[in-house]
């Protein structure tokens, strides 16, 4: 076996990992807002930190030891097309329920309805393709994927910012005596941080991008890898009871379609999506990807507290 293959092999059952965590853990983007707005809870945006810290000391350490080896991403270039991108995540992600993570997580529990997310989300990628102009321009070098003194203390930070997120979750109660939700973020940052450390286009979402645009060579891999998280999140569901099969209705399909589609061209001007941002573009300290995780998450928490205070 080569190289390669070990590779593929790991980022493979790495992405099996990454569902059962995002089905076990609460890693979606648009109920950690909801708990904000509505319950003025935040531990799931503090869970959030743990995945990040964890995948930021892994992608970094990984990079300075194995250098080219280990994927690290560029810096998305500011400008219009990142701040935009931000939004229409943020606005697909709530008209659909549920972030990209967040959708897998549901399917593994019988929702079906989200399975048109990415339908949707094939059909948002074949228009914004279509679409003169409709770029993000190309990503600058990451001047963190050599050791340096800022490198050391960005992975310091990493580091202790998991940590200060840990104790602060403490045991998630709801959860079962081999689970916690703070253990879930922990197994989500490891395996989902060497996914993209190995196989960066390996994600479901890159399976559909794929599938709609071809362009790179073998669509084995994130096939595989999306089969594998697929199977991941259900097997979770199965095990936690959680998986119970549910009628989809045309009111949650419709939402999840033109959810979808709008989450692609967030994800087309980013480029990458929430799971991307969160896995890749935070744990590689750019600046880029910090905006835009920002301005998506922004444009959830608002549209919930607006849609709430509508509602009352």
């Amino acid at each position: 076996m080569t190289p390669q293959h070990i590779a593929i092999a790991l980022a493979i059952a790495c992405a099996f990992i990454v569902g059962l965590a995002v089905n076990r853990g609460s890693t979606c983007a648009v109920a950690a807002a909801r708990d904000l707005v509505r319950a003025r809870q935040a531990d799931s945006l503090v869970g959030f930190v743990v995945a990040i810290g964890i995948a930021g000391v892994l992608t970094l350490s990984a990079r300075w030891l194995f250098g080219p080896l280990v994927h690290l991403v560029g810096d998305p270039p500011l400008g219009w097309p990142l701040l935009v991108g931000g939004v229409l995540l943020g606005v697909g992600a709530t008209i659909n329920g549920a972030c990209l993570f967040g959708t897998l997580g549901r399917i593994g529990n019988g929702e079906l309805h989200f399975l048109a997310m990415p339908v949707g989300l094939a059909v948002g990628f074949a228009m914004v393709a279509l679409i003169p102009g409709f770029d993000p321009g190309a990503a600058a070098p990451n001047p963190l994927a050599t050791p340096s003194l800022a490198g050391i203390a960005v992975l310091a930070v990493f580091a202790l910012a998991a940590l200060a997120a840990w104790r602060w979750i403490g045991s998630n109660a709801s959860s079962d005596r081999h689970w916690s939700y703070r253990h879930a973020m922990l197994l989500l940052g490891t395996a989902g941080s060497i996914e993209f450390m190995l196989i960066p286009g390996a994600t479901y979402v890159d399976a559909v991008r794929l599938s709609v645009l071809g362009g790179m060579a073998g669509y084995a891999v994130p096939i595989a890898a999306t089969l594998a998280a697929m199977a991941g999140t259900i097997i979770a569901g199965f095990s936690a009871g959680t998986l119970r099969v549910r009628k989809p209705a045309t009111i949650p399909l419709l939402r999840s379609f033109a959810g979808g589609m709008l989450m692609a061209a967030g994800g087309w001007l980013i480029p990458g999506g929430n799971d991307a941002l969160l896995l890749a573009y935070l744990p590689g300290a750019t600046i880029g990807g910090v905006i835009a995780y920002l301005v998506m998450t922004a444009t959830v928490v608002a549209l919930i507290a607006a849609r709430g205070k509508f509602a009352a």
